[in-house]
């Protein structure tokens, strides 16, 4: 007998539901974000910087990312073995091969202005 469709069968007893393939694709790949996204997310959360802040565009990543989508990707980045790994790998490569520059913003009265600068670059460039 088939179980109804709230995942109950007619004992009352829950079934398993397997994984859809819609959460599966959800889930945080290496092919999510560049390896020179991922080197600026880490950097710039070391330098102290919120993922709030980042989320409102205060990196020049390759194109722009939602609070949550750069939210889980610093969790994957921390917490999923299946993503730190490979990426720590790519982004010491990358460090070797780029030698990329991290350039912080200025603070101050220059600030507006420098964040403006990089916005009108970031939006020119895509």
């Amino acid at each position: 007998m088939e179980a109804p469709e709230g995942g109950a069968t007619a004992g009352g007893a829950e079934q398993q539901v397997e994984p859809s393939a819609a959460a599966a694709a959800a889930a945080p790949s290496m092919e999510d974000w560049p390896v020179g996204d991922d080197f600026l997310l880490r950097e710039s959360v070391e330098a102290g910087a919120a993922l709030g802040a980042v989320a409102r565009g205060i990196l020049p990543f390759t194109r722009p990312y939602t609070r949550d989508q750069i939210t889980e990707r610093w969790r994957a980045l921390l917490y999923d073995p299946a993503v730190a790994r490979p990426a720590a790998r790519r982004m010491a490569q990358y460090m070797i091969d780029a030698d990329p520059r991290v350039a912080p913003l200025p603070t101050g009265p220059d600030f507006k202005r420098a964040y403006l600068a990089r916005k009108k670059a970031a939006a020119a460039a895509a």
